[in-house]
């Protein structure tokens, strides 16, 4: 097929995109925004561009026969969502309605977007159940649920087809090791205890009151290769 991946460039695009390769005709559309060069599969196509730009989505797509869209180009700092509001929304929501229309326009039926556990805001039973209630307490959880709704209900009125992954805390690299996490400043759990080591800095855990021996948060992980 020819799969175009929006955010290859990034953590689990790339290692989307990897894993793709040799099997497909990948492309990868990317501004760098956050994402990297480096991270790009020497066999993909790269085209450096931004998913709010409507009229270079619809030409990437209809100069490559595009099949398939893997939608993970987004926003994704919780923190920062909170004080950018608006770029979140228009950025997330925005670009998703793009690449919507975009496949319309080039008549692609398939699309696997990147969600996020974020919906769920904070979940009133653990394990979280996929039907649960939907409760995003932060504007990039609404701003994913928002895209949710959107793809669902262009889905149902045009027909195409769609999955929607909601990943939890992603961690981990490629198992060869040429593609993971790559942040100036990262904001994951790992990656930030890592750096905090590095430069000789005790981490900081938040957070006291978890039904736990020490009252700290328990997280669980699923591998970037899973």
């Amino acid at each position: 097929m020819n799969i175009l991946v929006t955010g290859g460039a990034g953590y689990i695009g790339s290692v989307i995109v990897a894993r793709l390769v040799g099997q497909h005709r990948v492309f990868v559309y990317d501004n760098l925004s956050t994402g990297f060069k480096e991270l790009i599969h020497p066999q993909a196509t790269f085209i450096e561009n931004d998913i709010l730009d409507l009229k270079a989505l619809d030409k990437a797509m209809r100069d490559h026969a595009i099949e398939l869209v893997i939608h993970c180009a987004a926003k994704i700092v919780v923190p920062e969502s909170v004080e950018k509001p608006l770029e979140y929304f228009q950025t997330n929501v925005g670009g998703t309605l793009n690449v919507i229309e975009a496949m319309r326009n080039n008549h692609v039926q398939n699309i696997i977007f990147s969600s996020t556990a974020a919906v769920y805001g904070e979940p009133q039973t653990i394990p979280v159940q996929e039907d649960d209630i939907k409760q995003p307490c932060n504007p990039y959880g609404q701003s994913k649920l928002t895209d949710e709704f959107v793809i669902t209900s262009a889905a149902k009125t045009y027909g195409f087809n769609y999955v929607i992954f909601r990943f939890f805390n992603v961690a981990g690299a490629a198992d060869a090791g040429q593609y993971g996490m790559m942040k100036k400043n990262p904001t994951l759990l790992i990656p930030a205890i890592n750096k905090a080591i590095m430069a000789h800095n005790i981490p900081a855990v938040y957070g006291d009151h978890y039904q736990t021996k020490d009252g700290t948060c328990l997280r669980d992980y699923v591998h970037v290769e899973d």
